[in-house]
Order: structure tokens, then sequence, then C-alpha cells
């Protein structure tokens, strides 16, 4: 295949769940009822060869245990994308086993290895800073997202092309990406801004999220979601920014990668 397009298609019920490959965290949501959808894969991989997906199910927010009607299970699709979408191979995953009352579990995961055959290598974040050697942690964090949330209310739109290249770049070149398509990502949240979409206030209940081995960083709210949040108060619609960041290799402040 030219352009190998690596996705899950999963089916969520009554759950939080989290799915990690590589070390980084593609996306961590709570499903109160029943979901189906399709999750790409190759933001997290970095080079052809081996895969490691690691799956957990957490129990509901507010909860303590899984919820005993939980389920989560999914199958690997690869699609070859160079000139369109056309489905190439569909792999085995897996189906959790029902949650056993008796036992009040607390989480259950998975994790499940597989080859992948990519054209590109991405090498950013494991060249960065062990997060156990970052000072003050928590407080450099928040002004990482402190500056973000600035430069779009200030409508600061260069600075916030700078500070998402690197993101964007890992992106257009994981899913293929034409200049004008990677382009549009950002443009859609400066034509949000433009259009009367606000900066939400920090969610102080949110916490740290540690991935990458350890080097990469973000906060989350308790449901899963990405703490950075656009609102718009006359249509009532929100967008969610999911960043994620590490401190380069000889620098001491955060930045989105």
């Amino acid at each position: 295949m030219i352009e190998p397009y690596y996705q899950i298609e999963f089916t969520a019920l009554a759950c939080k769940f989290e799915v990690t490959l590589n070390g980084i965290n593609l996306i961590s949501l709570s499903i109160g009822g029943q979901a189906s959808t399709l999750l790409p894969l190759n933001s997290g991989i970095s080079k052809s060869g081996e895969q490691k997906l690691h799956v957990k199910l957490l129990p509901l927010e507010g909860q303590e245990f899984l919820h005993t009607q939980a389920e989560f299970k999914y199958v690997f699709k690869v699609f070859e994308v160079r000139f369109g979408f056309e489905l190439k191979q569909t792999m085995e995953g897996y189906t959790f086993p029902k949650v056993d009352e008796s036992k009040k579990q607390k989480f259950l995961e998975h994790e499940q290895t597989f080859q992948a055959e990519v054209p590109y290598v991405l090498n950013t974040w494991q060249n960065g800073t062990p997060l156990t050697d970052v000072d003050e942690l928590s407080d450099k964090l928040k002004r990482a997202y402190a500056r973000i949330a600035s430069y779009i209310r200030n409508k600061d739109y260069d600075q916030l092309r700078a500070a998402l290249a690197n993101r964007e770049k890992t992106m257009a070149t994981s899913m293929y990406l034409k200049e004008e398509d990677s382009a549009a990502r950002i443009n859609s949240i400066i034509e949000d801004a433009e259009n009367g979409f606000m900066v939400m206030p920090f969610d102080v209940t949110a916490l740290i999220h540690i991935s990458g081995y350890g080097k990469l960083a973000a906060y989350k709210k308790l449901n899963g979601e990405p703490v950075l949040t656009l609102f718009n108060p006359e249509t009532g619609e929100e967008v969610m920014l999911d960043l994620c960041f590490y401190v380069p290799a000889g620098k001491t402040e955060f930045e989105v990668i």
C-alpha cells in the first residue's frame, strides 16, 4: 500500500475508556449509553514495525466500580487512502469479557500488538525531557494551556499557528494531508474564534494525564474530555481542542506536540 491508514472500529457501552497506542493516548471518553465509530491510529504510529495498543475500561464519572452493563469491543481496519478510502484488510481485535458484578471490578484492560507498515518516520516527543525531571510540572502545564487560550482570545493567530506547528506537522505526515487540508485544520479554529466562540474557563477539577512513556502530558476533565474548550453562547455549540504537551530537550517549558 502507498498510504496505509490504520483504524479500530469500536463499540462502547456504559463505560469510560482510554485507548493508548505506543504510549500515546488517542482518546479518553465516557459513554453513558452506547456508541460505535472508527478511531484513527496513524497519529500514534511513529514508524513501521510492531505497534502496541492498550485499552482500559474504567467506571463512569462518580462511580467506584465498572457498570454491570459495561462493554467494549473492537476490530482493526486498514485502508488505502492514496486514491480514496479503500478497505484493504480487517484484523481481529478484542471483545472485553462481561463485567462480573460479584467482583466489583474497578477496571479492565487489554494489550495487543500488531504489525504496521507506514511510509514515514516520526521522532519528536521521543526526544523530550522525562517529566520526572520537570520542576513545577502542574504550574508549567497550566501556563502552556493559558498561552494557547490567550492566542485565541487575543486573536493572535500567527502565534497560534506557531504554537501548533509541531502538532500539525505530525498530523499532516501521519494522515497524508495535503497542504491545504493541513492549513484548514488551524483555519477552522480561527474561524470559530471569529464567529463567536469563546475560550471557556479552565476546569479546576481537571487532572493531569501522563502518556508517551512519561514524556507527554495533558489536562483532562473527569469524564475524559480535553480541558481546552471553546463555546458559542449564541448557538450553544462546543469545540474541544485535544492538545498534548512535551518539554523539548534543552528547554524548560511545555510546548504542544
